[in-house]
């Protein structure tokens, strides 16, 4: 996918990526947001003419008590205990993928804002949860950010 999308940097929606207010989500959930926030980059650099959104990690604090962040895509990160987002969108969400109860990913690129939830049941699973999503649920995902993105 190439989007024709060139848009100055003030007017690229920010992607929020949402790790709970927690100390298990610092110290585990964090530096997976992070890791994912530089796959969504090289994919955009890979697919794109220019930037369709700016990735950028913030807490379930945030974003629960900033309405203007909630209008637009959003990936949760961390499973309900430690995210207040996750604790409601994993009622919500369709599953699309699950391991044993130990990790998944919601998600439903059809709802209008997009969002995303992924999750694990302990933090040793976290990153197999991660790299599940990078790997593969991750483009299809992005393409509907694109798709939605206002064009310039």
């Amino acid at each position: 996918m190439q989007t024709s999308q060139a848009r100055r940097e003030d007017e690229i929606d920010l992607l929020p990526i949402v790790v709970g207010i927690h100390l298990d989500a610092e110290v585990y959930d964090r530096p997976l947001a992070l890791r994912l926030v530089d796959a969504i980059r090289r994919w955009q650099h890979a697919y794109c003419d220019g930037p369709i959104c700016r990735p950028t990690v913030i807490t379930d604090a945030l974003y629960l008590s900033d309405e203007s962040l909630q209008h637009g895509p959003v990936i949760s990160l961390g499973n309900a205990r430690v995210n207040a987002l996750s604790a409601g969108l994993v009622e919500r969400l369709p599953v699309v993928y699950s391991k044993h109860g130990r990790i998944a990913i919601q998600s439903d690129s059809l709802a209008e804002p997009i969002r995303l939830c992924v999750w694990s049941s302990h933090h040793d699973d976290g990153v197999e949860a991660l790299d599940r999503l990078i790997d593969v649920e991750l483009d299809d995902f992005l393409e509907s950010v694109a798709a939605a993105a206002p064009a310039i």
